[in-house]
């Protein structure tokens, strides 16, 4: 196969453009589940109960971020395949149990790990905790308020919403990091203007009809009492009998995205044009004796978002229609059977 297809690489060249890594969702909405409108310019927060499980809830809105002693938190996130990613900021969540008018911790500290944090094997590749790197200018509201689950009356808190009080605040951090693909965790720390009491608090995320994603969920806290360690984020849900489910916390990274193109490209195909707008054709030399019956296009993050057969090939050459697709950039793949033959990069205006 390598013989006939003559495969050749090409020069190296980069793209690049901002981006957002969202982990997890927080809002729930503007109505809770109870049927109340939340205040002009916000939504809830609110703990869900399964779809068709109305009778059990959530029943931990996050962990403590600790008064005699600074809780660090710990999640995962993976940077796909031929990404490059500078990490300018980061931005994480708290709230309080009382009604506050600004932003309740004084200071922020994160680390990147290239595996668990302090396991066997892992390293430490930026950050330290000690370092403020609070932006306090770029911080605020997250136009939020947390909530119990209001429409499960014996679970604490219900009626939450006539008098709204836990606001939910975007704590964001500086920081100059470049990641290559890869899985890393942060570990962050916040640190609370108020230590007198124990009730700041960081969020876990919240999805809309579901108790959690129990699924690569991998949030965990350092807990100092007992025995230091990193214990896992885990709801345990309401009533006492309800399944425990494993959380993670939001958090957002922003960054600027280099594409690695170092594509393998077939010199026997050409595409064009590039960039295109709706479609777009693929020529192929009268010589070529291995031809595509599909053809696959992934996005940025490696998903893939189409594929359509290759029923024939006229005057050598195909056209793809992707006027479906949004506007971005895009890999195509042909394959022969399940043999990548080709692939390339498409700019979609």
């Amino acid at each position: 196969m390598k013989q006939i297809l003559q495969l050749v690489f090409l020069l190296l060249t980069y793209t690049t453009f901002s981006q957002q890594y969202v982990n997890g969702n927080l809002s729930t909405g503007t109505v809770s589940n109870s049927g109340v409108t939340a205040p002009a310019g916000y939504t809830w927060s609110e703990l869900q109960s399964n779809v068709g499980e109305p009778s059990i809830t959530n029943n931990q809105e996050g962990e403590s971020v600790g008064n005699f002693f600074i809780y660090k938190f710990a999640d995962d996130f993976i940077i796909p395949t031929g990404q490059i990613w500078n990490i300018q900021t980061l931005e994480f969540y708290v709230f309080r149990f009382v009604a506050v008018s600004s932003i309740p911790v004084n200071a922020l500290k994160a680390e990147i790990w290239d595996g668990v944090p302090n396991a066997i094997g892992s390293n430490k590749i930026y950050g330290d905790l000690t370092t403020n790197i609070l932006d306090i200018a770029n911080s605020g509201e997250a136009m939020m308020y947390s909530l119990k689950n209001t429409n499960f009356a014996t679970n604490t808190g219900s009626g939450e919403p006539a008098i709204p009080i836990k606001k939910i605040w975007r704590i964001r951090g500086n920081v100059n990091v470049t990641l290559n693909s890869g899985t890393y965790w942060i570990v962050f720390q916040m640190v609370p203007i108020n230590t007198t009491s124990d009730d700041t608090w960081v969020p876990y995320n919240r999805y809309i009809g579901s108790r959690g994603v129990p699924v690569n969920a991998a949030g965990k806290f350092w807990n100092t009492s007992p025995g230091n360690s990193w214990v896992n984020g885990i709801d345990g849900g309401y009533p006492v009998i309800s399944q425990n489910l494993p959380q993670d916390y939001p958090f957002k990274i922003n960054y600027t995205l280099t594409l690695n193109n170092s594509e393998v490209t077939n010199s026997f195909f050409k595409l064009y044009p590039n960039p295109t707008k709706d479609q777009f054709t693929i020529q192929t030399d009268a010589t070529q004796s291995v031809l595509p019956q599909t053809a696959v296009l992934y996005d940025i993050r490696g998903l893939k978002v189409f594929e359509t057969k290759i029923n024939a090939i006229e005057n050598n050459s195909f056209t793809i229609d992707i006027s479906s697709l949004n506007k971005g950039i895009y890999f195509v793949k042909l394959l022969d059977s399940d043999k990548v033959i080709y692939t390339n990069k498409i700019i979609k205006e």
